[in-house]
C-alpha cells in the first residue's frame, strides 16, 4: 500500500506540466466536448443569481485529468466526462472499460467550512480512516477501501468515487482505492500549482 500511494505521488509530477491554471479555463482546443460545454455554461441558476463554475471544480472534468485516465489505463483515447453543476456541487463522471468513476467537487464559503464537510462525509464513509504524511499533501484528507477518496482545499472539497468500478482496474489491476487516490492526488497536484 505504501509503495503504491509513493509512486501516485511521484506520478503527479508529470501531470503538473498539464494542469490548466486555476484562474484561467483551459485552452478550448485541448479541452473534451462535455469539459467545453461546462465551460461555455459556466453558471448555473439558483434562485434568482447566476451562480459561475469555479475554475477548480472544472478542471477534474478537464484534459489533465483525462490524460491522467488515458496514461494510467492506457487507453487509445482520452476519455470524456459528462458534468453537472448546481452552484455548488460539480459532478464529473467518466464513462470508462472498468466502470463509471465520479469526481465531485463541492464550493464552500470558506476553509473551516470545506473542513467541517470532509469531516462529515468521512463520518458517513463507511470503513474511512485518515490518509497521513505525505500521501495527504499537508491536507486533510480520507479514504476508504471501498474506493472513495476525499481531500479538503481552500474552500473546496473533492471526492473521487470508484466504488462503481471493477475490483482490479487497469493493466495493473490496481485495487479500487489506489486508482482513485492516484486520481484524486492528480487533482490535488494541479491544486497546489496553482495555489
Amino acid at each position: 500500500m505504501r509503495v503504491s500511494k509513493i509512486l501516485a505521488v511521484l506520478s503527479t509530477l508529470s501531470v503538473l506540466a498539464g494542469c490548466a491554471t486555476a484562474e484561467q479555463p483551459a485552452p478550448e482546443s485541448r479541452m473534451s466536448p462535455s469539459a467545453r460545454s461546462a465551460q461555455s455554461s459556466q453558471s448555473t441558476v439558483v434562485g434568482n443569481q447566476s451562480v459561475p463554475v469555479p475554475a477548480a471544480a472544472s478542471m477534474v472534468c478537464g484534459p489533465e485529468i483525462g490524460e491522467s485516465l488515458q496514461r494510467q489505463l492506457r487507453l487509445g483515447h482520452e476519455p470524456e466526462g459528462a458534468s453537472t453543476w448546481d452552484g455548488k456541487q460539480f459532478v464529473c463522471t467518466f464513462r470508462l472499460p472498468d466502470g463509471p468513476l465520479v469526481l465531485v467537487v463541492l464550493a464552500h464559503g470558506s476553509q473551516a467550512a470545506a473542513a467541517q464537510s470532509l469531516a462529515t462525509q468521512r463520518s458517513q464513509l463507511a470503513g474511512a480512516r485518515p490518509i497521513i504524511g505525505l500521501a495527504a499533501f499537508g491536507l486533510p484528507a480520507a479514504q476508504a477501501d471501498s474506493g472513495v477518496v476525499l481531500f479538503a482545499r481552500d474552500a473546496f472539497t473533492l471526492r473521487v468515487d470508484s466504488t462503481r468500478m471493477t475490483p482490479l482496474i487497469g493493466p495493473f489491476e490496481r485495487s479500487r482505492r489506489d486508482f482513485a487516490y492516484s486520481i484524486a492526488a492528480d487533482v490535488i497536484a494541479c491544486w497546489q500549482e496553482h495555489h
